[in-house]
This record gives C-alpha cells, structure tokens and sequence, in this order.
C-alpha cells in the first residue's frame, strides 16, 4: 500500500546537480569559579572547564541521531548502524484498516530500543481549506475525511503510542507531515487546528513535531499557535532525477537553511522528519547520492548549530513495489541506501560511516566527562 506524497507524474529531463558547499564551527565555552586556594582554584577550573566542554558539545549539543523505518530495524542493527528512531505512517487507511500494522511498528522499535516517530499524515494530499471545513472523500482510500475524525484517531493513536511504550513513551508524533499546500498555507484556522491536536498527545505525555514541507517560507509564520505548542518543528527533503534534478545535491543547504529559520525565528529545534535522495538512475545518481550524503555528514557541526536534533531516512532498502504514481515516480522505488537485494549502494559506507562517527563522538565524550569528575578537583589523576 502506497502513502506517501501521491500526486498526478510529470514527465522531467534527468539533468546533473551542482552544490555548494560551506563550513562551519561549532561553540564551545569553558567556565570555572573561585572560592579556594590558587592551586585547588586552577585545578578546579581545568576540570569543570573540561566537563563543560565535553557535555555541552558533544552531549548536550549531542552527536546526531538517526533514524530509519521500522521494519528495517533487524537488518540495520545486523549492519552495525546506531539507529536511535523508527519511523511508521499513519493515516486515513487507518479508518479502513484498524492500527494493526502502527501497533506492530511500535512494538518493533521498542524491542529495539529505538524511538517511534510516527507519522500522522491524515489530511494527506486531499488537504485543502475546503476539504478541511467541509470534509471530502479521500481519494485513493475512498473514506470519509472530517475534523471529528481527525480528533477521535488522534485520541487512538495517542492511547495506542501509550499502550504499547507506556506512560513514560519517548515517542515523537508529526502532525500532518507536509501540510502547508493547497492553500493551508493561509488558512488561519488550521494554524488553531493543529495546536489542537498538539494538546491531544501532551496529554498523554507525548512529543509533538509540527511537519512543514520544505517550502514556502514565508508562510511559515502564518502557524504560531502550532509553533508555540509544538516540542520540535519538522522539515525535510526529497530530491530525485525525476524532481529538481537541479538541486539535488544541495540538500544538506536545504535542511540547515529551514533549521537555522526555526531556530532564529522560533526559538525551536529542529527534527529532519523525511530526508532522501533517490539513486536512480544508476550509475550516476548512485553517485550523486554518496556526494550529498558525504556532505550532509561533513556539516555535522552546521546543523548541531542549527538546532538539528534527529535526522529520519526515508527508507533503508529499495522497493521495487513502490507505487510509481507517487510525486517521485518511478524515482520513489530508490530511495535505499541498500539495493533491493541487499547489496549496498556507494551511499551505504558513508552512512554507516557517518553514524558511527557521530555515536562515537557521544561514547567518548561520556568517557572523557566521567574521568574527569571521577579525578575530581584534588587532581589525584
């Protein structure tokens, strides 16, 4: 079953991308504090420098997280990659469908010990002021879409996230990935909508990213109350061949770009809700994708500044049964670090490479804080 983005295929030229590319620093401030003797006072001030440096660059700053969908926990745990979330999709087929297929992905991030990011995509692309006001028929699932629907799944899903993680779930819920479209945008009542459906998962004690689409800047400000009740703002990016070939491998500029907004517009951190970039056609976009991803992870330090605090992957594997009517085309079914047989594309090394540096980074910073504090300010050590 297909969820994702479906909207009418065009036809587009396969051009070859360019990108830019810049650095950046990141900040790293040592404290200390008198009150003793001169010796001590120094001893003292190295150590609770080091400790500052260490936890607020590499801890609380953090090291990236990442993340993939849920079913492809097993075979990336299997692959020696640090996978932090689990991301499921939800939407109106749950009308039709029940939350079968959400309880099972939610059960397999916890044995995991993974986070579950779900994402709660019922509007989807039928959203519209006058589908929104008025209710519309959505249309590939056939059913009945209306605001009251909208809360009562809300209410379930929140009571299915608790049930299966408990009280104290560090799940996060995107509400309406991609909504600002078809005139959402400037509708002023759905800014009030969403806020709405915030305090439905708080309630329950559940993390809310409110999803926009990497666009259309200017309006983001039209959804304050949502910003204002949301824990984190979500943005992403998907980039093929087939859609803005042009921009391709600015990627890692797109998402600082909507990060750094957030953050000094807002006052919010960000989370990277949905980012991919598909490899077909191969060979040369199966390069293209190793380019961008070695970028992305080259500019840690960037969206660490930025505010990042979690990156999802669309998909670790090819599905060469991915509905090609989707925004992509026959794009959507290479979104994959991994070939559909498993075997891994150019991207997949520096991925895994990627993350493991940056779970490293967090290990070693632990490592580093504790030695300190264990040494204490006698300086026995």
């Amino acid at each position: 079953m297909s969820i994702f983005r479906i909207r009418p295929s065009r036809d587009a030229g396969v051009s070859q991308p360019s990108v830019e590319r810049r650095r950046g620093n990141a900040d790293r401030r040592i404290g200390s504090r008198g009150g003793r003797r001169a010796s001590e006072v120094v001893r003292t001030g190295v150590f609770a420098g080091l400790f500052a440096l260490v936890s607020s660059s590499a801890i609380a700053q953090g090291a990236m997280q990442f993340g993939f969908d849920a079913k492809s926990l097993q075979r990336a745990g299997s692959l020696g990659m640090p996978v932090t979330y689990a991301s499921t999709w939800a939407g109106s087929w749950n009308q039709k469908f029940g939350w079968r297929g959400i309880e099972d992905d939610l059960r397999a991030a916890k044995a995991a010990g993974a986070v579950p990011v779900v994402q709660w995509w019922y509007w989807g692309d039928d959203i519209s002021p006058g589908c929104v006001e008025n209710g519309c028929k959505d249309r590939y699932q056939g059913v009945q879409k209306d605001k009251a629907t909208w809360t009562r799944m809300s209410n379930e899903l929140a009571d299915l996230i608790v049930r299966v993680g408990g009280a104290n779930s560090q799940a996060l819920v995107v509400i309406e990935t991609e909504f600002n479209k078809n005139g959402i945008e400037n509708h002023e009542a759905f800014d009030g909508y969403l806020a709405e459906q915030a305090a439905i998962f708080h309630q329950r004690g559940i993390k809310v990213v409110v999803g926009f689409g990497n666009w259309g800047q200017s309006h983001w400000k039209n959804f304050d109350r949502a910003v204002a009740a949301a824990d984190l703002l979500g943005t992403m990016a998907l980039q093929s061949s087939v859609r803005d070939a042009s921009t391709y491998l600015s990627g890692a500029d797109q998402l600082i770009k909507a990060a750094k907004y957030f953050h000094t517009t807002f006052g919010k951190p960000t989370f990277v809700t949905d980012f991919a970039f598909s490899s077909h056609p191969e060979p040369s976009y199966e390069n293209y994708q190793d380019t961008v991803i070695r970028d992305i992870f080259r500019r840690m330090d960037e969206f660490r500044d930025a505010g990042v605090q979690g990156m999802l992957w669309r998909m670790l594997a090819d599905d060469p049964a991915f509905d090609t009517n989707n925004y992509h085309g026959i794009a959507e079914r290479h979104w994959g670090l991994l070939h559909a047989d498993g075997s891994p594309k150019l991207a997949f090394t520096s991925f895994l490479s990627g993350m493991q540096r940056e779970s490293k980074a967090v290990a070693s910073a632990s490592t580093v804080a504790s030695a300190a504090v264990a040494s204490g300010p006698s300086g026995q050590r």
